[in-house]
């Protein structure tokens, strides 16, 4: 050690414990914006490694952090390819499109055995995680053969089922395996109009919003069942396709959802209560950011 008098000792270290029980500093455990290239960038997060970059190339669609894990995640390719990022994370998948823009979204199984990934015709193909069993098929959710409308899959917590998302906000259930498929879905929609890109279910129900291109946050839910509460965040551009990805945070209730929208130059911007970010990727005027993964 090196001291600012110009003597030299030995080196000092320090050591922190952190107990179990411990009080997050934030409403989330992590938070990441992805951008077209791969770039994983931490958001008031710990910096994680990422394991692909495809620089110069708008290839990487979204990322997720692997249930019960804020240091481990997966970026998803346009060409189906799965890529953990942070903690290594082996896959075992059963599609893949090489040279074809064809994945659009994928989604883990709440216990992080596996889970799906959609391509833009709706289909939902099982990818098995570090030598779990591959998850059963997917019975519904709906099917668009040469269309590219699907945009989104989310995966209940209780790996019964899930939905696919359209492009005009329609939400199609789907069954895991044997299980009974879930009830309609009661959503905004918009047809003819590709504007709905992405949503997101509050944890352990099977309500949630979806998110325009604008910044807009609509409810949806089962048909029969209450709506969750209208929110909306600090910012919406009306005419402007510049929103890319929303995010519940893991603490969220039907009561009381917070969460962030992401616009495309990397902005976060929250909603129901959640704390502004103050370290955050931005790219001003440059369209990079892709998608936002945490909770």
């Amino acid at each position: 050690m090196h001291c600012g008098s110009g003597s030299v000792g030995t080196w000092a270290s320090v050591s922190t414990t952190v107990a179990t029980t411990a009080t997050w500093a934030h409403s989330f455990r992590s938070l990441y914006t992805l951008d077209w290239y791969g770039g994983v960038h931490p958001d008031d997060s710990a910096p994680l490694s990422s394991s692909a970059y495809w620089p110069g190339s708008r290839v990487a669609r979204v990322a997720h952090l692997l249930p019960g894990s804020n240091q481990a995640g997966v970026v998803l390719d346009s060409y189906g390819g799965l890529h953990s990022f942070g903690a290594p994370i082996t896959i075992k998948a059963t599609a893949y499109w090489p040279g074809w823009n064809i994945a659009r979204d994928f989604a883990f199984l709440a216990n992080g055995s596996g889970g799906y990934v959609l391509d833009a015709y709706g289909g939902l193909h099982p990818f098995a995680v570090n030598g779990n069993p591959m998850p059963s098929a997917t019975v519904g959710g709906g099917y668009w053969s040469g269309w590219d409308i699907a945009r989104r899959v989310a995966i209940f917590s209780d790996g019964a089922g899930g939905y696919v998302l359209d492009g005009f906000g329609g939400i199609h259930p789907f069954a895991i395996g044997a299980q009974p498929r879930p009830a309609t879905v009661q959503a905004g929609y918009w047809p003819h109009w590709d504007i709905i890109h992405d949503f997101a279910l509050i944890p352990g129900t099977r309500t949630g919003y979806e998110m325009d291109g604008f910044g807009g946050i609509h409810r949806f839910g089962p048909v029969g069942q209450d709506l969750p509460p209208p929110v909306s965040s600090n910012a919406y551009w009306p005419n402007w396709d510049i929103a890319r990805g929303i995010v519940l945070l893991g603490r969220s209730t039907i009561a009381a959802p917070s969460g962030y929208v992401l616009d495309g130059y990397g902005g976060l911007h929250p909603f129901g209560g959640a704390p502004n970010i103050k370290s955050f990727a931005y790219w001003g005027g440059s369209n990079i950011a892709s998608a936002c993964a945490g909770f």
